[in-house]
């Protein structure tokens, strides 16, 4: 009895569990129980059966055979697992010739492209030829350019936005207020970043007659209508002569 308990003892220490060290001992599960409950036995504690060593180097192992260590081919299996693959390729990938060499995109792209071989089948797909496509640089889509096709739908949107504010600015103007409309000055916006806005009002000569840093809200005090065909562009803008808003110019 003894013996058993401190094998027992063993297997659970280094981390096997009570199903495994039952089979490691050679004696039931019942009998492994009634020898658990002896008093020299009250410190044997087993892990769980998903937490075991023989459940982390089973793991392990098929883990090894799935990333294919644990396989042995021959080298003739390998060649054929070559020829299926390049098999497989020649149905699903298309060779083309450029430069005199003939190849899949991959291997072109690295050869002689300037971007990646996903560029450059965008670009064929677009009907650009297969040199060309390969060595044209890179060049960024610009931000901000509204495609021709939601020009019109754009400048709709625009000016109802504008036939909106314009109400709700007629009620909030006071007559203490400067106002500045864009036929009569330039109205200029330099700066733009999520909330925030700087804006100019300059004469038609390009002089600065007032600068103004401000959120773009009604709570500013500065009421402002945008142009409703060119983006960025302000048609009116108006404050009071003491706005917070207001920046020296000097």
């Amino acid at each position: 009895m003894c013996k058993e308990i401190e094998l027992a003892r063993k297997h659970a220490q280094r981390g096997h569990s009570f199903s495994f060290t039952r089979q490691l001992i050679g004696i039931s599960n019942t009998k492994l129980r009634r020898l658990l409950k002896m008093p020299e036995a009250a410190d044997i504690q087993f892990v769980n059966g998903g937490q075991s060593l023989a459940t982390k180097k089973r793991l392990a192992d098929l883990h090894e055979r799935l990333r294919g260590r644990g396989l042995s081919l021959s080298d003739e299996s390998r060649a054929a697992m070559a020829r299926g693959a390049e098999k497989g390729r020649e149905k699903r990938c298309t060779k083309y010739t450029a430069f005199g060499v003939t190849g899949y995109l991959p291997e072109l792209a690295k050869r002689f492209g300037a971007v990646s071989h996903k560029s450059v089948r965008a670009r064929l797909q677009k009907g650009m030829a297969i040199e060309e496509a390969l060595t044209a640089p890179y060049k960024p889509n610009p931000r901000g350019v509204i495609p021709p096709a939601f020009l019109e739908q754009v400048y709709k949107q625009r000016r109802a936005a504008a036939a909106r504010i314009y109400p709700i600015i007629a009620k909030r103007l006071q007559p203490t207020m400067l106002q500045f409309r864009s036929s009569d000055h330039e109205i200029v916006v330099t700066q733009c970043e999520l909330s925030r806005m700087a804006v100019d009002v300059r004469t038609s000569d390009g002089v600065v007659l007032h600068r103004l840093r401000f959120e773009k809200s009604f709570d500013s005090g500065v009421l402002f209508v945008f142009n409703d065909t060119t983006k960025g562009l302000l048609d009116f803008i108006a404050f009071e002569p003491d706005s917070p808003a207001l920046v020296a110019t000097a």
